[in-house]
Formats: C-alpha cells, structure tokens, sequence
C-alpha cells in the first residue's frame, strides 16, 4: 500500500466538511512525482527490522510508520537494544530513531496503511483480531500520538480480512480485501467507510464478483486512486464484475455521488498461470498525472506475451473495451509484488532474476537484463533503467514507497545496495539520476549520411550465395550475397533439400573475417545438402557462367551442424570442379569440428562455366556458401576507401544543400543503420555489435559498445538498411526483408527491448528498398537504394502513412547510416 505525505492544504480540509462533497475529490493514494531517479545507495541509519516481513509503509510528516509480520526492531548502529514492535511501528525518516510512544500491539499482519486527513492518526487494515488486547477485527484507527485506537472510529466490522485501504478527500474510506459483509451490511469485496465515523456509506456499494479462480475465494486485493479521486482500479480474484466480463482488474468511476463501473476493460489477464495461485495478480500503482497504472504479477513462466511474471502499462485516458497493455516486461518466470510508479521511474520488487526476459523461463533468455530482487523500468517502455542496487531475493518486496526525498523498500530480506538494511531500506533522491530528455534533432538542419553504399564495391566478387538461405547484406565492400532459398535456383541443379539451423554457431579462421573481405555468420544457419544416394546420377551440382579464361578461386562454406552426423568419419562427400575432383574425401567434422564453420578454396580456369559438383561417400553431402571471385581483376587495396566517406547535407525538407565531406577514420561502410539522441549518435554495425558516440558536427567522439545482452537484435544488425527512433522505440528496415520493424530502446541504460514489433501495413516505406533513412519529428525519410532519390512518409505512433512523396532527387542519399542533427 501506498500514501504520499498528506500535504497542508488535505490536512487543513475537516472530515465534516469534506463529508458533504458528493463529486469527486483528489486523493491520498498516489507517489509523490519524482523528476529524479534514485540513488542506488541506501541511506545509512534506517532501522533493522528483525523478523518477519514489512508489507505496508506509510509516511506523515517526517514520521515512517510501517506495517507487517514483524514483532521486534533495532535502530541502526552497535549496542542498539531491541525493542519489541508487534506488527507497527514508527521511526524518524531522518535520523532513524524508532518512536517509543508509538507501541500499539496487534495479533494478525498488517498489510495496509492510510494517513487520517488531519495527519494524526493511521487507518490499520489487516488479519488481525486484537489491538492492544481489545477485539478488534480486520480494520482500526490508531492516533500517531500513542498508538491508542481512535475512540471516534468505530468501523463496521468486516467478516474477513482486509487487503487494502483508499482515503478520497470527500470523507470515503476505500476498503478491499476478501470480506462480504461490513458490520451487517453485504458489500461484497469492496465497501466504503465514513472515515469519521466508520460507519457504512453507500458511495462503494452494490458491486458482486464472480467466478473465482482456482478454487479460491473472492478477494480483492490491491485498489488505487486517480491524483483527481475520479477513478479507482482494483485487482483480485474474480472473472466477472456485476455480470460484466473483468478477468481480475476493474475500474470504477467516482466522479458522481456513488461509483459505477466504467467500461474500461481488458481480457489480457483472462489466461491463466500456474494452478498453484488462486490468482496470479499481485499489485498495482497509478501514475501520479492519473493517466496510466503498472500492474504487477506472478504465475509462472508463460511466454513471451503472457500475463505471467510480468510488469504491464495501462491506459487510463480511455473506456475502451478488450484494451492491450501500452508495454509488457517479462522476467521469465519470477514473481513480482510491488510496484510504485513516479515521473522518473516504475519502481518493481518481488523475487525475480532478470528484465526484459520474454523466451526464456527461470533462465536467461536473449536479451535478458540482470536485475535482482529489484529495479526501475523507463515509464516509456518498461525496459530496465540502470538503477541497479540488487537486494537478497528472498519472496519478495511487498511494498514500495515513493516520497519527497526519496523511496522507501518493504521487504523479507536482510541486504539491499550491497549493504545490510534488514526488511526497510531507503534509497534518497540525493544522489541519483536525473532521466535524459530524449531529444532529437529536426529539420531544418544538417544530414549526416555514413558511408556510401556501392561506391568503391569490391569487382573481383562474381558470385556470392547464400546455400538454402535468403539474401544476406555485404559484410565488408564485395556485393550481397544472393538467396537461395527457391526450389529454381538459376545457379543449381534441382533435387536438393534445404535445411535452416539458426544461430549458435562459430567459425574457424579460414573463413574470412577482414573489413574488405568479410562472410557473415549468419551463412552458416542455413544449409542445402543432397538426399540422394551415391551413383543416382543426381547429384548435387551448381553452375556459374564465367567467360573462359578467367582466372578465379572458387570458396566453399562448410558447416556440419546435424547432430546425427557430429563426429569424424560420419558424413563424407567428394567435390569437383569442372570434372576434376578437387576434394575428393571432405569430412567437415575432421576439418573444423562440429557447428564450427570452414572455407575451403580452390583456383582454377573457367571454361565458360564453372560447375561444381557433390558426390555421396558416407551420409549426405551439403553446401553453406559459394563465392567464385575473379582473380584477373585487383581486389580492394585495404584501408579506408570512397564506401567509408562521411557527408553531410544542408536540408529543410525541400531543398539540399551541396553535400560537403567531413573527416573521419572509421569504416563507415560497416555500419548498419544510425540514429542520434541527446547528441548521441548509436549505430550498428555488420558484425552484430552496436556502439555509442558523441558527435559535434565536425569530429565523431570515442565510441562505447553497447551490452545487447545476447538479444536476438544481434542477428538482425548485419542486415539493417536503416534505423530511426521515436518515443522511446526504433524502428528498422532489413536487407532485402518486406517489414518495418519496431523495438524498444532505452537511452539512459541503453537497454534494446527483445520483443520485436511489425509496424503494419508499411508498404509505403518500401522497406526492401531502403538504403538509410532518418527521421524528422513524424515525417520519416527514406534513400531508394536503385537510384539513391529521398522520399518521405508519415510515422506517427508506430502508424506509417499511406502513402510516399519522392522530396529530392538532387542529391545521392544512400548511406549505411543517417541522422539529423
């Protein structure tokens, strides 16, 4: 449970008083904003509490009171005595000095807490039956003063516990929990209290649940409130809602003289988890502008979109039905519990291992981010921020607090930050992170376009294939390689198979591996190999047309990746060139080893054609890539060539200036797509890295690789022809691919999301024919990798418009990378 500190102006508000607003009011129940991330260094003198767990924190002034399952506490520091506190305290949040006046004794877990109006007391809701040795079941009021209960409130009593409480500055107390009755009043799961009073009020009234999960009971578990009280989202374990389908989240609107059930709805959360949870929901925060909430769960690895063990978004600006989560963050397979969202962060804790985890469970998967027991997520897009302190897993932290100096940690574990802070650790404002602004530079403006592509191509190259593959882009300045990946190849021989291996393989050195004369890894995950039988009279053979004469070195790719043929001896094959055997007995496994790539190469003449041919020894003959280069003709000369050149462009989205060079000593003709923030300029590269730089218009800072953290973006950025950003995304064209690709990107952790998005119908872009594009504002601009003209289309909220206008055709605008700036 959350409660930002109860502001002057609430306090000076009378319960009377606010007793007689029927409409909506603002509401006790959010974070304070924040515009800083926090320190990851947790202050020094918060106390130790010893046992049990904190499950709600509450503050009020410099006052910290925290509920739980605790029962004895020891401020900070040696020779400390250990005081006796049974399931509530209060400490100084300064100095860390527990309150002695402040010893109320409960027999049951306090799992939430709400500041009175006027700031002298707490609500307590809980498992509890006794206070201070007095029966008093699930729900009291308690003054800070001395723990005594507040003799005013005499709560109507609910039949069951109470899971969480809201305050409205209209005088309603908010209860939820599993009860059906308040006093004698059926309320279902959720009632409304006089907060003066404690008696029933018809404001939250009328509301039946159904269809709970798993063979539990009905509960609901978490409630929060809109900043203007206008709203209430809750979760819990029920199906439907008044009749109405609410698979375990709801939102109630409070804006009238009683709530009503908005239409907002999703089916997300109607799956189900693991059989071993009632229900898999487990807390939720709203925004502190109201406009969206993060919902937390458990459940169990489920897959990459599942509602299980996940973080999720949530739109509150709309009553839409059937609605999706904004963003998803899947830790693959471990719980989370608390949430608390500010301006600069969405604070998670529970026990899980890593973020941005979505194919992997209880493992990590590609792309996977370490984070331990706690972390904060870019309100944007739900990828982890660098905010990394790390904490003792244990179950989990039950409760987050967000205040004016910083946030508060409930917990069950003994270490957070490396430092011991047993179950409340405080992290100060003071120190931390202020978020970067995101920002990226428009047109009117210079154009800075990396590499050329074409110019300075390697014409030594004839032919390159991709055996059984698709067409893959030059890695080095030689041309693509081309697909094969129909059944009428015009180089090959019918009657072969093809066979696709994925990733996960190495190379030997003899595969190339230079700037001027690289083979990408990614040949070698496909495979095209003969099912024929020795002496069938239909073997496997490829044929190249070359003018005789010519001089050339014929390169064969070779990978043995089956695991039915992994050792010496168990697959075998010939290979002849034009008739003549030139690797009579290959065995691919005794070449290099097993999934391990090789290049064989072989010189001859062409005879007008050159044939290539695969003969049955043992097993199945099979071919990754062929090459055939013409050794009559120079190969590039090493260094940096014309295809590496920096230009930069005067544009206004109408009319280019004269392109002017800028000077530079990198191999910009490696480079795989470019995109600048906040002066930053990223890129990829085509060996599958991606690095960071500063860039000044005139000289390119030092660059810093980026931890892609094995994400499958790493096999894609050898193939991409251009990358933008927008909102906290990038999206991207691939070599010879159909699609816009879109995934999130985090500037302050430079974190790429794994979950790869297709923008829809973004025909208009032409992605297979695109080479470099850049963005200004919503107007994307793209180079025709033909003719190199510059055409424009719309992209605004991952939507590409319908249509492109061709905006210059004066200029060469093909690049391996663009941005402006």
């Amino acid at each position: 449970m959350k409660v930002r500190r109860t502001t002057a102006l609430a306090m000076a508000v009378s319960v009377a008083a606010a007793m007689a607003v029927t409409a909506a009011a603002p509401a006790q129940a959010v974070q304070f904003p924040q515009a800083t991330i926090v320190s990851a260094d947790p202050q020094n003198n918060t106390p130790n509490v010893l046992n049990g767990a904190v499950k709600a924190i509450a503050q009020v002034g410099n006052k910290i009171i925290l509920g739980g399952t605790f029962t004895s506490v020891r401020e900070a520091g040696s020779g400390k005595p250990t005081l006796t506190r049974t399931r509530l305290l209060a400490f100084d949040a300064t100095t860390g000095v527990v309150d002695l006046n402040f010893a109320p004794v409960l027999d049951g877990e306090v799992s939430s807490l709400v500041v009175s109006a006027d700031g002298l007391s707490v609500y307590v809701g809980g498992y509890f039956g006794n206070v201070n040795g007095v029966a008093t079941k699930k729900l009291t009021r308690l003054n800070l003063a001395d723990g005594s209960k507040v003799a005013t409130f005499k709560p109507a009593i609910p039949n069951s516990n109470v899971r969480d409480l809201r305050l409205l500055a209209n005088g309603q107390l908010i209860v939820a929990g599993g009860f059906t009755k308040l006093g004698a009043v059926l309320t279902n799961q959720i009632g409304s209290l006089n907060a003066a009073t404690g008696a029933v009020t018809p404001f939250v009234s009328g509301f039946v649940f159904a269809g709970p999960l798993n063979g539990g009971a009905l509960t609901v578990n978490k409630i929060d409130v809109t900043p203007d009280g206008s709203k209430l989202l809750g979760l819990g374990n029920f199906t439907t809602l008044n009749g109405q389908a609410r698979s375990q989240l709801f939102l109630l609107d409070l804006s009238g003289a009683s709530a009503v059930l908005s239409p907002w709805q999703t089916n997300f959360y109607a799956p189900g988890c693991a059989t071993a949870f009632d229900t898999y929901m487990r807390d939720l925060d709203i925004s502190p502008d109201g406009t969206y909430a993060v919902v937390s769960t458990t459940g169990a690895y489920g897959g990459s979109t599942s509602p299980c063990d996940s973080q999720a978004r949530w739109d509150l600006t709309t009553t839409a039905s059937d609605l999706k989560p904004v963003w998803q963050n899947v830790t693959g397979g471990d719980t989370t519990y608390a949430v608390a969202v500010t301006n600069a962060a969405v604070y998670v804790g529970g026990h899980f291992r890593w973020a941005n985890n979505p194919y992997a469970g209880d493992s990590a998967g590609p792309g996977a981010v370490p984070r331990e027991g706690i972390a904060a997520l870019d309100p944007t897009n739900g990828l982890p921020l660098s905010w990394n302190p790390g904490r003792d897993r244990g179950v989990g932290v039950f409760d987050l607090l967000a205040t004016s100096t910083g946030l508060w940690v409930g917990n069950d574990t003994k270490t957070i930050g490396g430092e011991t802070h047993q179950r409340i650790a405080f992290f100060p404002l003071a120190g931390g992170t202020v978020p970067p602004a995101n920002a990226t530079a428009s047109l009117p403006g210079s154009v800075v376009l990396l590499g050329k592509p074409g110019v300075g191509s390697d014409a030594s190259v004839l032919y390159r294939v991709n055996a059984a593959g698709s067409a893959l882009a030059s890695a080095d300045d030689g041309p693509d390689w081309a697909a094969d990946d129909q059944n009428d190849s015009i180089y090959r021989v019918t009657g072969s198979n093809a066979a696709n291996w994925g990733g996960g393989e190495t190379a030997d050195a003899t595969v190339p591996n230079t700037a001027l004369d690289r083979a990408p890894l990614a040949l070698f995950d496909t495979e095209r190999w003969d099912p024929g039988t020795a002496g069938d009279g239909n073997e496997m053979q490829w044929h190249f047309a070359v003018p005789a004469g010519t001089h050339v070195s014929v390169r064969l790719y070779l990978i043995d990746r089956c695991s039915c043929t992994s050792v010496p001896g168990s697959r075998v094959f010939s290979i002849g060139i034009d008739g003549n055997p030139v690797s009579p007995s290959t065995d691919v496994n005794a070449l290099a080893g097993h999934n391990i790539g090789t290049m064989r190469s072989f010189d001859v003449t062409s005879d007008g054609s050159v044939d290539i041919d695969f003969g049955h020894l043992v097993e199945n003959p099979l071919i990754n890539g062929i090459v055939i280069i013409n050794k009559d003709v120079p190969a590039g000369t090493g260094g940096l060539g014309p295809a590496d050149a920096v230009r930069t462009v005067a544009y206004d989205g109408t009319t280019p200036g004269t392109p002017a060079a800028v000077a530079s000593t990198e191999a910009w003709s490696q480079a795989r797509g470019a995109f600048a923030v906040d002066g930053v300029v990223y890129n990829g590269w085509a060996d599958g890295t991606m690095t960071a730089r500063t860039f000044d218009g005139t000289t390119f800072g030092a660059k810093s690789l980026i931890d892609l953290h094995g994400s499958g973006f790493i096999s894609e950025l050898p193939n991409v022809t251009g990358i933008v950003y927008q909102n906290s995304r990038i999206y991207y064209t691939l070599f010879g691919d159909s699609n816009l690709y879109s995934r999130a990107f985090t500037t302050q952790s430079r974190v790429v999301g794994e979950l790869r998005s297709t923008v829809p119908n973004a025909s208009a872009l032409n992605p297979a024919g695109v080479s470099g594009m850049f963005l200004s504002g919503s107007t994307l601009y793209a180079a025709d990798k033909t003719d190199g003209h510059l055409y424009s289309v719309t992209l605004t909220g991952g939507v590409v418009g319908a249509s492109a206008t061709t905006v210059d055709t004066t200029v060469d605008w093909r690049s391996h990378g663009a941005f402006v700036r």
